[in-house]
Parts: C-alpha cells; structure tokens; sequence
C-alpha cells in the first residue's frame, strides 16, 4: 500500500512539473504577433515556431488592454434549454498566476488550431449578429476568439484582431501521446483557471 502511495504522489508531481512548463510568468512565451508572418492580418500566416506539433497549449493576458473589460457573462444552463440560463463573472474566477489565462487546449496540429481559434479572416465578429451577454461562437472551434470578443464587447479599437496579436501570449508543452495530452490538458485547465473554458453545464 505504501508503495502505491509513493506512485501515485510521484506521477502527481510529474504532471505537474509538466504543466507548469505552460506557466507564461516563467517560462517562455510568444506573443500571437511574432506567430503571423503577414503584414496584412486577414491573410496572415502561421511560421513553424515550434518543432513538434502533437501536444497541449496555453493563450495568456500578457499586455493589459486599453479598455473596460466586459467580465459578465451568461451560459446556457443544463440540458442547454435557451430559457435556462446561468449568470458568471470572470472576475470571480481567482487569479493564481502573473498573467491571466485565457484558454488552455490540446492539440495533434498546432498551427491548424491555432488558426481556427483566431479567425483572423473575420473582421467584424458581431456583423449581422445579435450581441448578447452569452458568447457568440461562429463555430465549435473558435472558443478563444469568441471569448476575446466577449470582454471587448466595450471596446472602441477598429479591429480588435490588432489588440489580439498584440496583447497575448502563447505557450506550449509537446506531447506525443494522446493519453498524456488527454489528461494533462484536463488538470492544466484545473490548475490555471482559464477564463474561456469555462462552459454550459450539461
């Protein structure tokens, strides 16, 4: 029994030494600008920063953003009844690290993810939409950008895609394994709180 105890307590602290890799305030980071190798942002392109493209990320608040944040937000209760809805406020959510975490994912080919979190051929995200305290998702990949949106819903900048690339940082732990991805992104989300993964309840 004892030693299982041990086991357990060891592979702990190994998955957390992995996941701390992703921690903005004292590992490397790359603001999302020094990613695009495109002047003109909506045909803007990915470099290869990173060798290996199987494993799990993180988007950081790295600049503090010239606007009042929009941190209400609404989510759609269980059984996502539009008539049930649950009230939250990112301020709520504790602040462990320097840096806000926005979003934390997984992933077996990073620039593809990363260009369908951004969107950055869309401009106007709100166009022909209703704005509403819920986030507005264009589709089921763009969580981060939709999130974005969301807190600057008060914002008077003309592309928000420009406060985008210019106020966060990425980072990013290679994992081959599809079991490490799995749960390490599970308790990486658990450990740093990220504002955009919070979720409808089911």
């Amino acid at each position: 029994m004892v030693e299982k105890t041990d086991t357990h307590k060891s592979l702990i602290i190994k998955m957390k030494n992995e996941i701390e890799k992703l921690d903005a305030s004292t590992n490397k980071f790359i603001l999302l600008k020094d990613f695009i190798v495109n002047n003109e942002i909506s045909k803007a392109k990915f470099t290869k920063l990173f060798p290996n493209d199987r494993g799990i990320y993180a988007l950081w608040l790295i600049q503090d953003l010239d606007t009042q944040l929009n941190l209400d937000v609404q989510f759609k209760g269980p059984r996502n009844k539009e008539n049930i809805y649950i009230s939250s406020n990112y301020s709520k959510i504790e602040k462990p690290f320097k840096y806000q975490c926005l979003y934390i994912g997984k992933t077996t080919n990073f620039k593809n993810r990363i260009s369908m979190h951004l969107m950055l051929g869309t401009k106007d995200w709100y166009s022909g939409k209703t704005a509403t305290n819920s986030i507005l998702k264009r589709n089921t990949q763009c969580q981060f950008r939709a999130g974005f949106e969301h807190i600057l819903k008060n914002s008077k900048c003309s592309d928000n895609r420009e406060l985008m690339i210019n106020s966060v940082g990425l980072s990013f732990v290679p994992k081959e394994s599809f079991e490490d991805r799995f749960f390490l992104e599970n308790l990486a989300i658990g450990y740093y709180k990220p504002w955009f993964n919070l979720d409808s309840e089911r």
